[in-house]
């Protein structure tokens, strides 16, 4: 296996593990498969996938803004691949948004709903556009294969690169925008984000620190592109690129040091605590050693040194990113982010590097700028296993189909199992309610009541045997109002409340069988419940024998009722009541019976189901 070969294979199992560990999230939720929580919404996805995964796509606008803006034309040969990066990760940042939501259908809800006053918005709206652009700017190098020689595809590539101008300066203005954007996310949390990283100019910081970062970025894939696959490097160029990134650096670095120093703060980055000791890592990694090692000729002078130096703002960032996110102030227990969450991360960044050698090996990726090589790297492999006719495709679909299922193998060995089979609520039995008049509902006695009025409802309701069942719908035989902890015995949990043993013997053994059992055309068939005796009270369509949860037996027969009472609120307004009208709607809120909820949530019943 050759080292091309063993990259793939990585990526591969990666892919496989990711995906595994993706599928789950969607099907169990993120309660069962990351330790995200209440306290800590926000935790590895957010600072990775998206916060760092936006900063690290930059090097599409920075190029575009270097060739396109400052007209440094001698840096044309690598915008392509720099566009093709930014690309890839705006889509990994729409995935991983996709893996955090936790309605992820939802996703496509403020491009409807405009929120004009949200900086959540103004990012959303952005990133969203920006993809598109990107999308634009990527399509003619796709279009010039030879597999698209149709004359509309000639044409659709005729139009995108007489467009290619504006789209470069639509792309610049968007990735600006959000790329500070996203700093401003946290000028509304003073209180949450640590002083060493909090500032009201967080969101220069960010847009500084995106732009160099960019130029690290398109060294760190050009660097790694030849180190893969053996071809001669643009050294002159990535080293004029890495001067440019330390200037950037530079003023980034000035920025944030000079922050701290008005604010008053520099002394605690030398406190001696742990996150004093995250801060000088971070800023000894991410600016101070790479601005020197890129105007180092020995080091600015080889690939690997290049690369490596790369490699190291790369991680910095990265790490700034997720600092933010670490020395956050949490109420509740500490959070840490579960092996799926690295995985689907660490998957997603595969599937971009697969992209990417795609293009690579299949694509004029580096246009009229490509090396002398170019016909080794470019003409050869367009021509290679995948669009060619060469049966070795099929071998190597069947050589990379290991990995893959190698890496579902590890996720299902590594992951906890509420990933695999979903959460698992423990069982929590529960107790009858307490009153008459005045039902005191807390069936778990975790001192959160609702309080029900009995009385009331029986009058309203009138007391008759209809009525009662509408909450008594299953007493129990020669019982009267059976009480609901009878059948919906646990919180949270579904409960069987058929004893087949009991029946069988109460109604005489195996000979009874007949009485529920029929034998419909050679299938046996069960009867409804009602068609016994004992029960002739029970609805004609009842044959479950499982109680729903406490819970959701109480909502059931509290939430329909008082959504139907809170539509007649229009009535009493037409009728110019406002006050009793304000009283029916009211019945419409969780707080009707929660009153702990806070008044202003006024959270809808329907929402809540």
């Amino acid at each position: 296996m050759n080292k091309r070969q063993m990259v793939k294979s990585l990526l591969w199992l990666l892919i496989g593990f990711g995906a595994t560990s993706g599928f789950l999230r969607l099907v169990h939720g993120l309660g069962a498969t990351t330790g995200l929580s209440d306290a800590t919404p926000w935790g590895f996805w957010i600072g990775f996938d998206v916060m760092a995964g936006v900063a690290l796509a930059a090097g599409g606008f920075t190029m575009a803004a270097v060739v396109y803006v400052f007209g440094l034309e001698q840096f044309r040969p690598i915008v392509r691949p720099a566009v093709l990066t930014a690309f890839l990760g705006y889509v990994i940042v729409a995935i991983g948004l996709m893996m955090d939501l936790g309605l992820p259908w939802n996703i496509w809800h403020p491009m409807v709903f405009w929120q004009y006053r949200s900086v959540l918005f103004e990012v959303g709206t952005c990133v969203t556009l920006y993809l598109t652009v990107l999308a634009l700017e990527v399509a003619p190098i796709v279009l010039e294969h030879p597999l698209f020689s149709h004359p509309i595809f000639h044409k659709a590539y005729k139009i995108l690169k007489h467009l290619s101008l504006p789209l470069v300066i639509l792309g610049i203005m968007l990735s600006t925008l959000h790329q500070s954007s996203l700093g401003s996310l946290f000028l509304i949390m003073p209180f949450r984000v640590h002083e060493l990283w909090y500032t009201s100019n967080i969101y220069i910081l960010y847009f500084i620190s995106a732009a160099g970062l960019g130029c690290a970025m398109v060294i760190f894939e050009s660097t790694l592109t030849s180190l893969i696959y053996d071809h001669k490097p643009r050294q002159e160029l990535m080293q004029k690129l890495g001067k440019i990134a330390s200037v950037i650096l530079g003023v980034y670095l000035v920025f944030r040091i000079g922050d701290l120093l008005v604010k008053g703060k520099l002394g605690v980055a030398f406190n001696g605590t742990g996150t004093s000791t995250l801060f000088i890592v971070e800023i000894l990694i991410s600016t101070i050693i790479p601005s020197i090692f890129f105007n180092w000729k020995k080091i600015n002078g080889n690939t690997k040194g290049l690369f490596w130096t790369a490699a190291m703002v790369v991680f910095g960032f990265i790490m700034n990113r997720q600092n933010i996110f670490l020395t956050m102030s949490k109420k509740g227990p500490a959070y840490f982010p579960w092996v799926s969450e690295l995985m689907i991360s660490l998957a997603l960044v595969a599937g971009a590097t697969m992209v990417f050698i795609f293009f690579v090996e299949h694509f004029d990726l580096f246009g009229d700028g490509a090396p002398d090589n170019k016909k080794e790297i470019g003409e050869k492999l367009i021509t290679g296993p995948f669009f060619g006719a060469d049966r070795s495709f099929v071998k190597g679909v069947a050589i990379f189909t290991a990995p893959v299922i190698a890496g579902v193998g590890l996720a299902l060995m590594l992951l906890p199992s509420s990933a695999i089979k979903g959460y698992q609520y423990p069982n929590t039995p529960v107790k009858d309610a307490v009153g008459w008049d005045t039902l005191s509902i807390d069936g778990n006695r975790a001192l959160e009541s609702v309080l029900f009025p009995h009385a009331q409802h029986q009058q309203m309701m009138g007391v008759s045997r209809d009525s009662c069942m509408t909450c008594h719908h299953m007493s129990r035989p020669k019982d009267g109002p059976t009480s609901c902890s009878e059948c919906h015995q646990d919180m949270y949990l579904a409960t069987s409340i058929f004893s087949h043993g009991y029946h069988q013997t109460l109604m005489g053994g195996n000979k009874s069988c007949d009485s529920c059992h029929v034998n419909t055309k050679a299938k046996a068939e069960v009867l409804s419940c009602n068609t016994a005796e004992c029960h002739k009270l029970l609805p004609s369509d009842t044959t479950s024998y499982l109680a729903d949860s406490y819970v959701d037996a109480m909502h059931k027969k509290c939430k329909d009722c008082h959504e139907e009472q809170a539509k007649q609120a229009d009535g009493f307004i037409a009728m110019g009541e406002q006050a009793k009208a304000d009283s029916v709607k009211a019945l419409g809120y969780c707080t009707a019976c929660h009153p702990g909820l806070p008044p202003e949530s006024k959270v809808r019943l329907s929402v809540t189901r």
